[in-house]
């Protein structure tokens, strides 16, 4: 209920995890800490800013462990019954100006033979509401690669999804500029979002650009260089994401192994679990850097996610920090297999 009072409940900062404050339940099993199950409920109150008017209102939520459900002002908006992978949900129709709004969160550990290992429950990464154009990038809507590298060049391949033009006559420019590791403009590209489009999001990619005398991302000198990314209607930026990048090759085969940047390399590294010892499965940034500081003074370079998706900012670090990432989806086997869903994987 948007009236319900929660006067008496706790104010907390996210990403948070509450089983961890849970009392140890011998029947809750190894596998989940001995922690005890439950259901934790978030609500947040706040104002909207006229300013917003005119413009699309999301809730981006990086991750509801393990089971969630939301409500804005009394409405469902969306929910996952995987809570290592996000979503977002807009709110532009259902925001009220003339009195608070009102957004709750239902959160579930689910039953304890739902995993394998200790999930932690609740808000365990952040939430962000975003203000953006009818037309913008895309959620994750920035691709990089680096196809062709040689001593003297790297060839740069920008790829966005623009999403609000379909059935649109706009004419919409979509620049990249691209600093090198020091922050210098090294180079930039441009192209135009298609106007002939019936898809909700279309991928544009724009045209190859070449960056001179390269500094290849490795585990000893993770140089990484940053892409800024812009979206343009009538002279004014309407969107902007920033990504870093590693420049860098990658080289399988039976009789080498592996090699990055055509140097043999072999990974010695662990199989992972997302959550942070003491501290639960909240994903708090300081954390995971100290778990990758650890790990390459005792000489590692790569880190296996057992078995699931990590948060945006694992992956960012692991590239700051000069770590190889074997990334995992789910640890399925069939439908029935330590699944904490409320329908079976295969109809989600």
């Amino acid at each position: 209920s948007v009236n319900y009072d929660d006067s008496s409940w706790r104010v907390l900062d996210l990403p948070h995890d509450f089983q961890i404050e849970q009392p140890w339940d011998k029947d809750a099993g190894g596998a989940r800490g001995f922690k005890a199950m439950g259901t934790g409920w978030y609500r947040k109150t706040f104002k909207a800013d006229p300013e917003w008017k005119g413009k699309r209102v999301l809730l981006d939520f990086e991750g509801i462990m393990l089971i969630g459900d939301v409500w804005v002002n009394g409405q469902k908006v969306g929910g996952t019954d995987y809570g290592y992978i996000g979503f977002e949900t807009d709110i532009t129709k259902l925001l009220r100006y003339d009195a608070d709004n009102v957004v709750a969160v239902s959160a579930s550990t689910g039953k304890k033979g739902g995993s394998r290992w200790y999930t932690g429950g609740g808000l365990f990464r952040d939430v962000h509401l975003l203000v953006k154009d009818y037309v913008s990038i895309a959620r994750h809507g920035v691709f990089i690669s680096t196809p062709k590298i040689t001593e003297q060049s790297a060839d740069i391949n920008v790829q966005v999804e623009v999403e609000g033009i379909s059935g649109k006559q706009l004419d919409v420019e979509i620049n990249a500029r691209i600093f090198s590791p020091k922050g210098e403009l090294v180079t930039e590209t441009k192209g135009m979002a298609p106007k002939k489009n019936k898809l909700a999001t279309v991928e544009v990619p724009l045209p190859v650009v070449a960056v001179s005398n390269p500094q290849l991302w490795s585990c000893e000198t993770p140089n990484l260089y940053r892409a800024e990314i812009t979206l343009v209607r009538d002279g004014k930026v309407i969107d902007n994401v920033t990504e870093k990048f590693g420049i860098r090759t990658l080289e399988y085969s039976p009789e080498f192994g592996f090699k990055l940047n055509g140097k043999k390399l072999f990974l010695k590294g662990i199989a992972n679990h997302h959550d942070l010892g003491a501290v639960g499965a909240a994903a708090f940034d300081r954390a995971i850097e100290r778990q990758f500081e650890l790990l390459k003074k005792f000489g590692y370079n790569h880190v296996r996610t057992s078995h699931n998706p990590y948060s945006k900012s694992f992956m960012e670090l692991a590239d700051k920090h000069g770590i190889l990432i074997v990334d995992e989806l789910i640890d399925k086997w069939s439908d029935k297999s330590y699944w904490g869903g409320r329908v079976p994987f295969t109809q989600l």
